[in-house]
């Protein structure tokens, strides 16, 4: 009977991870990373809109740092608020509030031409 060689074990550094617990997680990322270029994309999109509202190109650069000034401190929030209630919860809900707010977005009525 020939001998079966024993499984090795993963060096350090080194996790092995179950193919259905890659399954689930892989398209959970890709649908984040899905809905951070969809927000770039919108954003760049309306940031011609924006800064022609507020009076000219001379106020691009207030309209993108406020952007990013509000990315960067909500993100260490979103970190706490996953870390204290589950980050399951707080990624789904996330994901549900952005797309509230597209569609609220979307569908709001222009009073300019």
């Amino acid at each position: 009977m020939p001998q079966q060689a024993p499984e090795q074990a993963p060096q350090q550094g080194q996790e092995q991870y179950p193919d259905k617990q890659l399954r689930i997680v892989l398209p959970g990322l890709m649908l984040a990373m899905l809905l951070a270029m969809l927000d770039n994309m919108i954003v760049g999109t309306a940031m011609p809109r924006i800064v022609g509202e507020l009076g000219g190109l001379a106020h691009m650069s207030w309209v993108v740092t406020a952007y990013v000034l509000g990315t960067t401190v909500s993100t260490p929030i979103w970190g706490k608020l996953g870390d204290l209630y589950g980050r399951k919860g707080i990624f789904l809900g996330s994901i549900v509030l952005f797309l509230v707010g597209s569609a609220l977005s979307g569908m709001s009525a222009s009073t300019r031409v």
